[in-house]
This record gives C-alpha cells, sequence and structure tokens, in this order.
C-alpha cells in the first residue's frame, strides 16, 4: 500500500530540497567566484611576464646599440688617426735668399765671478737662521763658526780688494753680534739679525 504522506511530511520535505537546492547554489557560486579570481590572477600574470619579457628586450636592444655605438666611434677615430694630413706650404722666393749682410749676436754681460769663500759664509748664516727657527741654538752658533771661518779666508784670499775686505769685516762682527743675541736667550732677534748679514754677504760676493 502506498503510505500517505501528512501535510508535515510534505512541508518539511520540501523545505529540505529548498535548502539543498540553495546550499547547491551557493557552492556554484563560490566555485564560480573563486574560478574568477584565479582566471584574474593568471590574467595579471600574464600581463606581468608580457612586462618583464618587454622591459628585458628592450635592455637588451639597448646594451646592443651601445656597443655597436662605441663601434662605430672607435672605428671613425681610429681612421681619423690613420689618414694623412696634407699639408701645402706656399713660400715666397724673396724669402729663401740668403741675406748677405752679417748678423751680429749681442752677448749677455758677463757678471763678475763669485768668491767661494763669501758664498760659503752665507750657506752658513742661512743654516744658522734655519736652526734658531727651529730652537737649535748650539747648532745654529756652531753654522755660525763656520761662518766666520769662511768670511776669515775670504779676507786672507783677497787682501787687494779693500771694499771686500772692509765689508766682511763689518759683517765678521755682526756675526759676533749676533751670537751674543743667542747666548742671551733672544733667537728671534738673533734670526732677523742674520737676515740682514746673509744680505749683506750676497751683495759682497757679487763685488769685483
Amino acid at each position: 500500500m502506498n503510505k500517505i504522506l501528512s501535510p508535515y511530511s510534505v512541508a518539511h520535505t520540501l523545505r529540505s530540497m529548498s535548502s539543498y537546492a540553495r546550499r547547491h547554489m551557493n557552492t556554484n557560486q563560490t566555485q564560480k567566484q573563486a574560478l574568477s579570481r584565479n582566471l584574474q590572477q593568471t590574467r595579471r600574470q600574464r600581463q606581468a611576464m608580457s612586462h618583464a619579457a618587454g622591459r628585458n628586450v628592450l635592455s637588451h636592444l639597448l646594451v646592443v646599440f651601445s656597443f655597436l655605438l662605441v663601434f662605430v666611434l672607435a672605428s671613425s677615430f681610429s681612421c681619423a688617426r690613420r689618414q694623412p694630413v696634407q699639408e701645402t706650404v706656399t713660400t715666397d722666393a724673396r724669402s729663401t735668399q740668403v741675406n748677405s749682410t752679417p748678423v751680429t749676436l749681442a752677448r749677455p754681460p758677463q757678471l763678475p765671478a763669485r768668491d767661494a769663500d763669501v758664498e760659503a759664509a752665507g750657506d752658513f748664516i742661512a743654516a744658522a737662521v734655519t736652526h734658531l727657527r727651529k730652537h737649535r741654538n748650539t747648532a745654529a752658533l756652531a753654522s755660525l763658526s763656520g761662518a766666520k771661518a769662511a768670511a776669515a779666508r775670504a779676507i786672507r784670499n783677497n787682501p787687494q780688494k779693500k771694499t771686500l775686505c772692509d765689508r766682511l769685516h763689518e759683517s765678521l762682527k755682526n756675526i759676533e753680534t749676533a751670537e751674543s743675541t743667542i747666548e742671551r736667550g733672544k733667537p728671534d732677534d738673533a734670526v732677523r739679525q742674520l737676515s740682514r748679514i746673509d744680505d749683506a754677504l750676497d751683495h759682497i760676493s757679487q763685488l769685483d
């Protein structure tokens, strides 16, 4: 016998079928949305890959173009260096004639020979100034002793040169004054005195 369903059972069955249908539709909609997202993601990945490939191709083209440009410039420079330069020089026939008038060359005036002992005295004075500026008073006094010895030799070797000898005697006195200044502990004053003595010796060495 066929079982007679009550209205309540029919309604429950219909609600169950409706709920199943809604769940099934929701599941299909969710799957469609997931599929759509996957398609969009795949499309974006393809676009990104296409852009990257385009940039890579452009970079390679730029590199190749740079190499070609360098090669062309190098070739042009090499050809320019190898190409001979031709110059045409036009001379005047009148300028090629030999001048028969003799030319007298002016000789520079000969300076008097410097006295070696006077030069040595000046070198000793310069060394003494250097020692004083570095606070080496003992070394400065030793250099002044050498300057006095060189000046004395110059006096002995040039007795006929009165002007030279007189100025050397004056320089010897000034050197002794500078020595006393150093011994009194005034190196700055001694430097100024010795600078004047050095200038005087430079002029003395040029005396004939």
